[in-house]
């Protein structure tokens, strides 16, 4: 079925959330959890009313004649993604929940008021990428990334003080036991963080990532000079996992690789990832910077058929993108598991992002490359993959009932093609196409072979098959996908 309007729709839609249907009160049966929080509070508050939700169903359910019969009315269906939109009065929540096929039921719009008529401001802004991928257009009509929760997976994140994510960081874990910090004293991982999330502050909105109302985690697992190995990673990969529910973790960005070639099949890497994967985390990651190098894309965890893996195209500084071309140290090719990578490119040359300290060691390493002393510039495919993290967090606060398989799917369908695009290689993603996608998407489930470490009845990782503990069976040191010089 073709969706008839996006998501969004006007402002007075968006927030006809309660409407007066009786003026005596009536009581509200005990909601289920499977009923968002903040419906079950408003239930409690205000019985008499009611609300429109989104309604998502259980795989191949058909629940719209049930849902006539107890007197709810269904205002769209959104097949593509297994939802229906209903309005339902409070006192009807716990029989629409107890529907046999109801998976979730959730705020029809979490947009505020705020946001949704002033927006992102964009005046002043001088990064080019954000115009390249059309972010401007998103923000224009309120979506900035509000409500979602990004887990970027790196050297550690800046914000002490006044910073460019405000009080967004929501918490900041290490795992590596040559860190004494948690936070970032290499640089990467604030840079990577900026172009995700970054709101400009600092820079009176020259500056800002893609998604500027976006949460971040802070999950460092590199040393304070940047080094980690692979047991590092998988340690921040499984934490990832377990606390995805306490901070709504939707996407997870890595633009790091490790550095030997393998097959997907052979990774601790990818089996961690593809645990993400399966939980319900969109999964980003650089595709390396191994241009023109023989099995340039055979290195985990962008090697793993179902993350979302991102080359870098240069866009000389310009809005537009017919003047754009690939870059040659972006890799892409066949992987060892013959699967073709990247899936998606993204503007990573001459990207200018938000790094504070001048004792970091990048800072240190390239002092010329600091811009207005509180930001930094970079490129590599390391810039390409959070910037597109950015546009999923997008994605994913207009229709958070994507699942990662279809927002890949989204991105790859949404991308446009650029001037000097080789064939056979992904186009730029485009945000605007993507978070407003309207035409069906069909059956997009992935079916590669998953990985061995992989319990595929849970989609859980089986500790049985793997030495988790052993670092020397994982020592293999982890590669960051940034340059200088491009």
């Amino acid at each position: 079925m073709r969706l008839k309007k996006p998501l969004l729709t006007s402002l007075t839609t968006a927030f006809m959330a309660i409407q007066l249907v009786s003026a005596t009160p009536q009581a509200v049966p005990q909601l289920p959890d499977h009923i968002h929080p903040q419906i079950r509070q408003a239930a409690i508050d205000y019985p008499e009313q009611q609300t429109k939700v989104i309604v998502t169903k259980t795989q191949n359910a058909n629940i719209e004649n049930d849902l006539k019969k107890i007197g709810i009315k269904i205002e769209e269906k959104w097949d593509f993604i297994n939802a229906l939109v209903v309005e339902v009065p409070h006192r009807k929540l716990a029989e629409l929940a107890s529907v046999d096929g109801v998976k979730m039921i959730s705020n029809y719009n979490n947009i505020n008021l705020s946001s949704m008529t002033k927006g992102v401001d964009y005046s002043k802004l001088m990064n080019t990428y954000n115009y390249a991928v059309g972010a401007e257009k998103v923000w224009s009509k309120g979506i900035d990334g509000k409500g979602v929760t990004v887990a970027v997976i790196d050297s550690g994140i800046l914000h002490a003080g006044s910073n460019d994510f405000g009080r967004r960081v929501l918490t900041d874990v290490k795992f590596n036991s040559n860190a004494q910090y948690v936070a970032d004293r290499y640089g990467h991982g604030t840079h990577v963080a900026g172009i995700i999330a970054g709101d400009g502050a600092l820079s009176s909105g020259k500056y800002i990532g893609v998604a500027p109302g976006a949460n971040l985690l802070n999950v460092k697992f590199s040393g304070d000079d940047g080094s980690a190995s692979e047991l590092d990673l998988i340690n921040a990969l499984q934490w990832v996992y377990e606390n995805r529910k306490t901070y709504n973790i939707r996407v997870a960005n890595i633009s790091s690789n490790v550095s030997v070639p393998e097959s997907y099949k052979e990774s601790a890497v990818a089996a961690a990832v593809e645990q993400l994967w399966k939980a319900g985390i969109v999964v980003v990651v650089s595709a390396g910077n191994r241009g023109g190098e023989n099995c340039s894309t055979c290195y985990s965890p962008g090697n793993d058929p179902f993350v979302i893996s991102v080359g870098a195209v240069d866009d000389k500084g310009t809005k537009q993108i017919d003047d754009d071309f690939p870059t040659t140290w972006s890799s892409s090719g066949i992987t060892l598991d013959g699967i073709n990578k990247p899936n998606v490119v993204a503007p990573g040359a001459h990207i200018v992002s938000y790094l504070p300290s001048d004792s970091t060691i990048i800072k240190n390493e390239k002092p010329e490359n600091t811009v207005d002393s509180k930001y930094f510039k970079m490129g590599g495919t390391s810039m390409a993959a959070p910037v597109v993290s950015g546009v999923v967090a997008l994605m994913l606060q207009a229709n958070p009932s994507l699942t990662p398989d279809q927002v890949k799917a989204i991105l790859q369908r949404s991308t446009r093609n650029y001037a000097l695009q080789p064939s056979g290689q992904p186009g730029i993603v485009d945000a605007n196409k993507a978070v407003f996608w309207t035409d069906p998407l069909g059956d997009v489930r992935q079916t590669y072979e998953l990985s061995p470490f992989l319990d595929a009845a849970s989609g859980t990782i089986d500790s049985t098959r793997i030495a988790w503990n052993n670092r020397i069976a994982w020592n293999n040191r982890i590669a960051w996908n940034n340059k200088y010089d491009y």
